[in-house]
């Protein structure tokens, strides 16, 4: 469905009915907007407005010219009854439109909060020589995408801020975006074909703009800005399937200090969780980096979760048993959330206020139910805005949206906040111990099954880890090239660009092949260089065989070096552990009982973390032994 109301259109008239606002006090009055966009010649109607009980709340005739577009206001009579309500749009005697509105108090309960969520991401779109491939950090926030209302989506959300003093919301700006920006800043943007973005363009002056409205709305406290880890990387899937806590533990680490950086020095409670792919595996870690709280998805974790849960409109202290660690969540509502992300293409004006009216209506809706404290609404910032098939009216959407919910504030049936105010407002009570492993889809088929090349590409990526845990085993510990080789590793799991309608794999094995350059590079300088055999090898007999053993690296590492034939045996029994110190050659003696006759390959291991590093394989002949003479 492309909007929540579809564009009605009658005998070449656009029509719609809207009230003020979508929640009244008994006794009042509303004021009724009729609007009208005339697409063909001129004419004139008779507009009914007609209630529930078929009582006639206005009816008059409007004469529209050819092209005029006129919004006529008429005030209305509410229904006293507490409850809903429905007002009808006649145009001669076709029903055109029908809007919902609800009489309550007030006085009756507390304001109901919403917060809305805007994630604001960009993967990080430059090669590992630094060169910029796509331009959407920067062009998200100078390119005329909403014209004539605004710029691009980033910059358009602080103009909201500015227009609409009294909202409040949160911003994840990502990492891999603030660095990004940060780079523009500095001047430091420069494109695979040869392209600058200059630092003192317009463009970049705007994006150094927009960053510091950011920064200032965030000391005001009008928004909360959170963190995440520096790639939009599936976290979820790296925990669970690739079993790499600890990459992902680094990489938020890394994410938070370029937040702090960047957003000079504001101090991130909040984190996003990319694609809501989480684990129980994360509180821990998020609470290890002095995080406290995120945002998930009420159909596919809220509502499979284990604890004290009553309705997804309240934050919970998320308790992980295994740890006693814990952070908040809040859990989005995800029908709200998917209507604004993905029912946003408006035909008109006219049409895309309808729609926010709508929208306000359905967010009003919550007050009624009395368990309701916080509504979250949480989807990308810029992509339901720059996808939508006409993108300018997005905003206009979303300006006619936040005077709706200003005036449902102005009569304290809601409040706009954003989750660090939250926090205090309506503390997490209630404990849950478990979310199962998922994401916002339900499914992490998206980034693995949807596109068949997808599988090949994890291989690679389990691989690369597998090289990984090698080096940092055998170095025990990490060094400047493991961390080179996971930062590579970051850039290559951003999970845009494994998205099956964004499959790409070209930026993805540009990543990966710097993570194997780095890793294979250091391996290689640990080597099993020859195999030598001392003393005559009889059937049952004993010999040794020597194994010279090169490391060329600057520093010492520790090893563990196998026999493995079918012809002879470590008599040992176990992988030799070695420490092999820096820049030398190492003989390795092995003592081996032959327990096989004849010719065969005898190999030499190098391992670690149970991983072959190294090999060396040479041909080993075992004779047969005479029985003694006789006598």
């Amino acid at each position: 469905m492309s909007s929540i109301v579809p564009f009605k259109h009658v005998n070449g008239v656009e029509a719609y009915l809207v009230l003020d606002k979508p929640l009244y006090k008994p006794g009042g009055e509303a004021k009724a907007h009729i609007l009208l966009e005339n697409r063909g010649n001129e004419r004139s109607l008779r507009v009914r407005l007609v209630d529930e009980k078929n009582a006639v709340q206005a009816d008059k005739t409007v004469n529209l010219k050819e092209g005029e577009r006129v919004v006529d206001i008429t005030s209305v009579s509410l229904i006293e009854q507490p409850g809903v309500h429905r007002l009808k749009l006649y145009l001669d005697s076709t029903v055109v439109d029908e809007v919902a509105y609800i009489t309550a108090d007030p006085s009756s309960r507390r304001p109901v909060k919403v917060a809305f969520v805007w994630h604001n991401h960009q993967a990080p779109n430059y090669d590992p020589a630094g060169r910029y491939h796509a331009d959407w950090a920067f062009s998200y926030v100078y390119k005329d995408i909403l014209k004539p209302y605004g710029r691009g989506p980033y910059h358009y959300h602080t103009v909201l801020l500015e227009n609409h003093p009294s909202y409040h919301a949160t911003f994840n700006l990502s990492p891999s975006l603030l660095y990004q920006w940060d780079m523009a800043v500095k001047g430091r943007v420069v494109f695979k074909d040869g392209r600058v973005l200059p630092r003192e363009s317009d463009e970049v002056k705007l994006v150094e703009e927009t960053l510091k409205s950011y920064i200032e709305f965030a000391r005001e406290g009008r928004i909360d800005v959170l963190t995440s880890v520096y790639a939009h990387t599936i976290l979820g899937f790296l925990t669970d399937v690739l079993d790499a806590p600890d990459v992902v533990a680094e990489e938020v680490a890394y994410g938070v200090k370029v937040s702090k950086e960047v957003l000079a020095g504001y101090e991130p409670l909040g984190f996003w969780t990319p694609e809501m792919a989480f684990s129980m595996k994360l509180v821990k870690i998020l609470q290890d980096n002095g995080l406290e709280y995120t945002v998930l998805d009420d159909a596919n974790h809220f509502y499979y979760s284990e604890g004290e849960r009553g309705t997804h409109y309240e934050p919970y202290i998320l308790l992980d048993p295994s740890t006693r660690s814990h952070i908040t969540v809040f859990f989005r509502d995800s029908y709200l959330s998917n209507v604004l992300s993905f029912q946003n293409n408006f035909v008109s004006e006219l049409h895309a206020w309808r729609n926010a009216y709508e929208f306000a209506y359905m967010v009003a809706g919550k007050w009624l139910e009395k368990a309701a404290k916080i509504v979250t609404v949480a989807l990308d910032g810029e992509n339901w805005m720059a996808f939508s098939k006409n993108p300018p009216l997005t905003a206009y959407f979303s300006d006619r949206l936040l005077l709706y919910l200003e005036a449902l504030s102005d009569f304290n049936f809601i409040k706009t906040t954003h989750l660090r105010e939250a926090l205090e407002e309506v503390p997490a009570r209630r404990v849950l111990t478990n979310i199962p492993t998922n994401t916002w889809l339900g499914t992490f088929n998206k980034w693995r099954g949807e596109v068949a090349e997808q599988e090949k590409h994890w291989t690679r990526v389990a691989e690369a880890l597998r090289l990984l845990r090698a080096y940092e085993n055998m170095i025990q510990g990490r060094d400047s090239y493991s961390a080179s080789a996971r930062y590579a590793l970051w850039h290559a799991l951003d999970s845009d660009y494994w998205w099956s309608e964004f499959w790409s794999p070209g930026v993805i094995n540009a990543w990966l092949d710097e993570a194997y350059r780095v890793l294979q590079d250091r391996l290689g300088k640990v080597r099993v260089v020859d195999v030598m055999v001392r003393g005559d090898l009889y059937m049952g007999g004993e010999c040794e065989l020597v194994a010279s053993v090169e490391n060329n690296l600057d520093r010492d590492v520790k090893v563990s070096i196998l026999v493995d034939s079918y012809v002879v045996r470590d008599i040992a029994g176990a992988p030799r552990q070695v420490v092999l110190k820096a820049r030398t050659v190492n003989n390795v003696a092995f003592r081996v009982r032959a327990t096989s006759a004849g010719e065969a390959p005898v190999s030499i291991l190098l391992l670690s973390d149970s991983s072959v590093v190294s090999s060396y394989t040479r041909s080993l002949y075992v004779a047969q032994r005479l029985p003694h003479n006789p006598r």
